[in-house]
């Protein structure tokens, strides 16, 4: 099945291809960076696909398919709760305190991470690229690649499969925050009510997690067919559907 030892390949005759031929589409908080780093400065990061019309840095969704294209899959909450580590440092992060009323906490609590849930889905409602397009399902970029590498401890492996010029290649871990974890709060923290929105918002990416992995994710919403994923994803700005 497609969820066999070897990373997903959407198309039958993808195998390895010339590394200079490869795109690689940045989900956000997919470890981008670390792929970024390892392929090295010949490759630039813009202008390599159409892309939906959002400002965010390095994060606009692919409009059409790309192609030879990869990209990375992150189980969905362990993906949610590096977005709350990485935001709840930033400066705009006060609008949750001021606007919405997140409790302040430091060491993030399970309160804190609720309360950031619940106000990060009303805002994604209005805008889709909130917190610089971080929230949007990985789906939105996934639907659009060839083959899809799932973020787990063979990640490397999966990579130097590419292209001969990979075979050597050490993946580094950066630009990452453990104080969520450390602090305990995952998606076990998150409400009845929180839990079933994430679970909606990423069932796309639930689903795909599953079947490029081979593992269901603890959170995933109970009895849902991981092969019914929806064909493309609608994106909101100003509240307006684009």
């Amino acid at each position: 099945g497609e969820a066999a030892d070897s990373p997903w390949i959407r198309r039958h005759d993808a195998g390895k291809i010339d590394s200079k031929r490869w795109v690689f589409v940045h989900v956000p908080k997919t470890a981008g960076t670390t792929i970024w780093d390892a392929l090295g400065p010949s490759y630039t990061d813009s202008g390599r696909y159409d892309e939906v019309q959002f400002g965010c840095m390095k994060h606009n969704p692919p409009r059409d398919h790309v192609r030879n294209s990869f990209a990375i899959v992150r189980e969905p909450c362990d993906r949610l709760v590096s977005e709350f580590a990485w935001a709840k440092n930033q400066a705009w992060f006060d609008v949750y305190y001021k606007e919405y009323r997140v409790a302040k906490a430091f060491p993030p609590t399970c309160e804190m991470f609720n309360g950031w849930v619940r106000a990060v889905l009303r805002r994604y409602a209005e805008r889709s690229d909130v917190e610089d397009c971080h929230v949007i399902p990985q789906w939105c970029y996934l639907a659009k690649v060839e083959r899809i590498l799932p973020l787990d401890g063979h990640l490397q492996d999966h990579f130097r499969s590419l292209a001969p010029d990979f075979r050597d290649v050490v993946l580094k871990r950066l630009n990452s925050d453990d104080s969520a974890r450390r602090s305990n709060v995952t998606c076990a923290c998150l409400d009845a009510e929180n839990l079933l929105a994430i679970q909606q918002h990423f069932r796309d990416d639930f689903a795909t997690w599953r079947l490029v992995s081979g593992n269901s994710s603890p959170f995933a919403p109970r009895g849902a067919d991981p092969r019914a994923r929806r064909a493309s994803c609608s994106f909101r700005k100003n509240g307006m559907e684009i």
